[in-house]
């Protein structure tokens, strides 16, 4: 051993301490990875409660389960009930706590469409009229929403004689013989809306008359209950203007 060199003694019982560096270098790395673990819990959390909020924003609104023309008199079958996000356009379409079964449509409306308000007229036009049919004078092609022709011959009469009735008008329903009143004496109930003079003219002249009908492909207006309506009762009806009140 040289001289000059001191010499280390350890005392018995007493360890030498480790460097701190190591310790501390594993501390930060714990610390590191117990932030990143929060933050990633915190963002899970914070997108679940946004797509839940999200889910909570929505609203519900009536759509058509098929497309129905013009003049069609809406009823609840004709409705389904969707959940739909409107940011923009919440006020522009039908929500589901509206009752809008009666009401009639002022344009075509396509299925699966929302249903636009601007898309129902007011109060209902005309009458509502069931013409009897029996099943040899009408197409197979018949169908609610059709338009067609009425005629009307005279028991023994020939096709030249044959009255046009109406002309191009919409069908609001059609019932088959077992499915209503009319079916008691095997007849087709063919139901359509129209003004009051041809109201008339329909109801007096299928009394006694062989009534037959011809699937058009485009509507008439001679017949059309809502053609002289006013432009505000073609509005829908929480846009109408209310009539002003009378003093006493």
């Amino acid at each position: 051993m040289n001289a000059d060199s001191p010499e280390v003694t350890q005392q018995p019982g007493r360890s030498v301490a480790a460097p701190p560096a190591r310790r501390l270098q594993k501390l930060r790395l714990v610390n590191v990875r117990f932030l990143i673990g929060a933050i990633l819990v915190m963002l899970a959390i914070g997108g679940g409660t946004m797509i839940v909020s999200a889910a909570d924003d929505t609203q519900g609104v009536w759509s058509l389960r098929t497309a129905l023309p013009r003049g069609t008199q809406l009823n609840s079958n004709d409705l389904v009930l969707v959940e739909v996000q409107l940011r923009d356009g919440e006020d522009k379409y039908v929500r589901s706590d509206k009752d809008v079964a009666g009401k009639t449509l002022s344009r075509d409306v396509g299925e699966g469409e929302l249903l636009p308000r601007a898309a129902l007229r007011g109060p209902t036009c005309g009458s509502l009229v069931s013409v009897p049919v029996a099943p040899r004078h009408l197409p197979s092609t018949l169908r609610r929403g059709a338009h067609i022709d009425v005629y009307a011959t005279s028991e023994g009469g020939n096709q030249s004689e044959a009255e046009q009735l109406l002309s191009g008008v919409l069908v609001q329903y059609v019932t088959s013989p077992g499915g209503g009143a009319v079916a008691n004496s095997g007849e087709w109930a063919v139901g359509v809306r129209v003004n009051q003079d041809s109201a008339k003219k329909l109801i007096g002249a299928v009394r006694g008359k062989v009534v037959d009908i011809a699937v058009v492909a485009a509507a008439g207006s001679d017949d059309d209950p809502c053609a002289s309506a006013s432009p505000d009762e073609q509005k829908p009806p929480d846009e109408q203007t209310p009539p002003a009140s009378q003093g006493n």
